[in-house]
């Protein structure tokens, strides 16, 4: 009688993971270098259109008139880091609605985190434009009353605060293109912003405006506008699409 074949021995050492080819690996970097790459550039327009004003308000020779910028700047400086927190939550929100097939749900979101960004804008605007209120926030950032940066200081602050809107739906709007996985948008608007803002410093600063402080501020402001023109035009019908997909 045939005797039972010996049961194999299970084999103790378990097989090594196979790597990714490398075509796979640098096809997934050339990925992460589109997105990240244009990220990173965009998030820094904010102070990049601060030092465009400070270099063109250097122009006007006073220390006074530089100081004031520099002051004011620093809460606009804040603001902007305060609008992150929206931009990484509607970024990562709308990636994980898009991810489960839920694209109308992501342009719901998208559409209020921009409402969102314009409704905060416009009270903190109101807050730094406010004769009542403007004061003393220059003043929190040492341009207080009696201080000879506190008129340029006013001045720059006033009018860039009208900017606000802008600045912070723009934010949201990024985020919502980050969650999209489309990065170059933001990149555009961000270069069309700075384009404008070099353009129109020293024409609203200088000659033909001679506005001083306030004219750069004012370049500010309209190169805001431009950036939040270029991506609503560009997300507005993106959203229109994914609301329409699951009707």
């Amino acid at each position: 009688m045939a005797s039972p074949p010996a049961e194999q021995e299970p084999n103790s050492l378990a097989s090594p993971p196979i790597a990714p080819p490398l075509s796979r690996i640098a096809a997934e970097n050339k990925e992460i270098v589109a997105i990240a790459l244009p990220a990173v550039a965009s998030a820094l327009i904010d102070p990049i259109l601060s030092l465009i004003d400070t270099a063109w308000v250097r122009a006007i020779g006073s220390k006074y008139a530089l100081g004031a910028v520099a002051a004011s700047t620093e809460l606009f400086t804040m603001t902007f880091a305060a609008s992150l927190a929206l931009r990484e939550s509607s970024s990562s929100t709308i990636a994980r609605l898009t991810a489960a097939g839920r694209n109308r749900d992501a342009a719901q979101f998208s559409r209020r985190s921009v409402q969102i960004g314009l409704a905060t804008g416009v009270l903190g605007g109101l807050l730094l434009a406010s004769p009542r209120t403007a004061p003393f926030c220059v003043g929190l950032m040492g341009a207080h009353r009696g201080s000879p940066l506190f008129a340029d200081a006013l001045a720059y602050a006033r009018v860039r605060a009208l900017g606000l809107p802008f600045s912070l739906g723009c934010s949201a709007m990024e985020g919502a293109f980050r969650g999209l996985g489309n990065t170059r948008v933001a990149l555009r608007a961000s270069i069309a912003s700075a384009f404008v803002n070099l353009i129109f410093d020293p024409l609203f600063i200088f000659a033909p405006l001679n506005l001083g402080v306030a004219g750069a501020a004012g370049a500010t402001v309209f190169a805001q506008a431009v950036s939040f023109g270029v991506l609503a035009s560009r997300l507005a019908p993106k959203l229109r699409q994914m609301s329409e997909e699951q009707q």
